[in-house]
């Protein structure tokens, strides 16, 4: 078909134009997605897209590990165990840990991708939340982009609004194939914040919106997520020049069960300082987000990938081997207080916008817990939300020594004011008394808890209902609306009795125990050595 130049013809040209932009750019993401595969097993896509983030690294960052000599490698936070990923998976290379059939010098016609893209998709290794595989999203992606004309068109609006906005980022190209390849709602979401965060802040006062480190004290965004994770279209380059803008001197990229992104972000932040884009102190903190089976522990320092799936116990171990500190991630859910007092935590981290907001502030006042430090951070899956809010950590110096010293020692804060007022929501007014009346129930489930855990003899019990995550979502901020309105129209599960979902309990390097949903015994267990 033609497009006509006459003004009853002005609807074909536009319809010409639009398809045309369509080809375009569904042409560049199938050239990208299906290039020769340049991939560690540990990027976010199995095939093409990590040639992609190859070919925007510049070449001096690059380095094969066939052509380094281990011994050279220097000492401390840069050694060969925090490089060989990132760098392994640049030349086209991954570990038989996540792929046992790579073997390149018997096959050396195939690629990554057809040694191992079978494993990439079925790997438990690649699970994060211990059920979402990004590869395998990535291909569901795809192929409904492939046969929905409506849904790639929107996807593609939303994907040249995310190129818009990071434009001036080096790696726009590849951050936008992968947000284009994740969740739709984690693509619109991301452009969503990054055009109305900057307006809808700078009404706030700069004390708000801004890190205010006094001498001794260094500003740390201790989480942020990025395009590792599977929820998350943040960009890291973006991430830190928004962290730093808010006055932020060091960020971790801690994403699910992943912790490659901080190598990543090291050498993106090299490269911003030659170009005096980032302040020459900014600091990457390495760092992941294990995921055990009974909650996520935020792991700091630590230069080798801790595995997932592994009891609370044995993954605190792990992570004190590696000279790492181990801070629990919801210390509000059932049974977190209980973890947080009896298991060797370093501290812990608040998320005011959680639903635990209000738990945590029994944790705050509570003397049991004053030599454990509560952390914050911005939990940024969007890089417009990066540095807010933020921990003030005690340090002689900006310095990655320092930092971990002043954490292990307990010299460490929460700060930040944008979320004041929703913390003296949670502990005064109607807001309180309702958290205080919905708590009731966690406080029984808190006692089952505990008595089941002593008459068995376990570090802990994990008892789930169908009403746990119904109450959840009523005690926070943005689930409560939705909750009022299922009680309203009769769907709540409030409306009828709890029954028990789910009973575990764990020792010390296994969990046994009951789901009922799918009328399954289960006994779990994986050591590391």
């Amino acid at each position: 078909m033609t497009c006509g130049m006459s003004w009853p013809h002005l609807s074909q040209r536009i319809g010409c134009t639009c398809r045309r932009l369509l080809v375009c750019a569904f042409a560049t993401l199938c050239m990208v997605t299906a290039a020769c595969c340049r991939d560690d097993g540990e990027a976010r896509l199995s095939a093409g897209l990590a040639r992609a983030l190859s070919t925007a690294m510049p070449a001096s960052a690059r380095v094969s590990l066939d052509s380094v000599e281990p011994s050279r490698w220097p000492e401390g936070f840069g050694n060969h165990s925090w490089e060989a990923p990132l760098d392994y998976g640049l030349d086209g290379g991954t570990r038989a840990l996540y792929c046992p059939g790579y073997l390149p010098s018997l096959y050396p016609e195939k690629n990554l991708g057809q040694l191992c893209g079978d494993e990439f998709y079925s790997s438990r290794w690649f699970l994060q939340r211990r059920e979402y595989n990004p590869f395998r999203i990535a291909r569901e992606e795809f192929e409904l982009l492939s046969h929905d004309r409506d849904e790639l068109l929107q996807r593609t609006l939303w994907g040249l609004g995310y190129a818009y906005i990071h434009r001036d980022c080096e790696e726009w190209l590849s951050d936008t194939a992968l947000a284009m390849l994740a969740r739709a709602s984690s693509l619109e979401r991301e452009v969503v914040v990054d055009v109305a965060a900057p307006p809808l802040l700078g009404l706030l006062p700069e004390t708000m919106v801004r890190a205010d480190p006094q001498e001794g004290q260094v500003a740390v965004d201790i989480r942020a997520f990025s395009t590792l994770s599977y929820d998350s279209v943040a960009s890291i380059e973006r991430s830190m020049r928004t962290a730093a803008a808010r006055g932020i001197q060091a960020i971790c990229f801690a994403d699910r069960d992943r912790h490659d992104a901080g190598q990543k972000a090291r050498r993106v932040a090299e490269r911003l300082k030659r170009e005096r884009k980032l302040p020459q102190d900014f600091l990457i903190i390495p760092g992941q987000v294990v995921y055990t089976q009974s909650g996520p522990i935020l792991s700091l320092f630590t230069r080798e990938i801790i595995p997932a799936s592994m009891t609370m116990a044995a993954t605190l171990r792990d992570i004190h081997r590696e000279g790492g500190l181990a801070y629990l991630v919801h210390p509000g859910v059932p049974g977190g207080p209980e973890r947080l007092a009896n298991m060797d935590f370093d501290g812990y981290l608040m998320q005011p916008s959680m639903f635990e907001m209000f738990r945590m502030l029994s944790v705050i006042n509570d003397a049991a817990y004053a030599d454990k430090p509560g952390l914050t951070g911005s939990s940024a899956k969007f890089s417009g939300t990066a540095g807010l809010p933020y921990t003030l950590v005690e340090a002689e110096e900006v310095s990655l020594e320092a930092i971990k010293e002043g954490l292990a020692q307990g010299k460490a804060s929460a700060a930040g004011e944008l979320y004041l007022p929703w913390m003296a929501a949670a502990s005064y007014g109607p807001v309180a008394e309702f958290d205080r009346f919905l708590n009731r129930y966690f406080r029984i489930h808190r006692y089952a808890e505990t008595r089941l855990a002593n008459y068995l003899g376990a570090d802990s019990v994990t008892l789930h209902t169908t009403w746990d995550h119904e109450i959840r979502r009523l005690m926070g901020i943005t689930g409560a609306p939705g909750g009022i309105v299922r009680v309203l129209d009769g769907t709540s599960p409030l409306l009828d009795g709890p029954e028990v979902t789910i009973i575990a309990a764990e020792y010390s390097f296994f969990r046994i125990g009951y789901d009922e949903r799918s009328d399954t015994a289960f006994l779990e267990a994986r050591i590391s050595w």
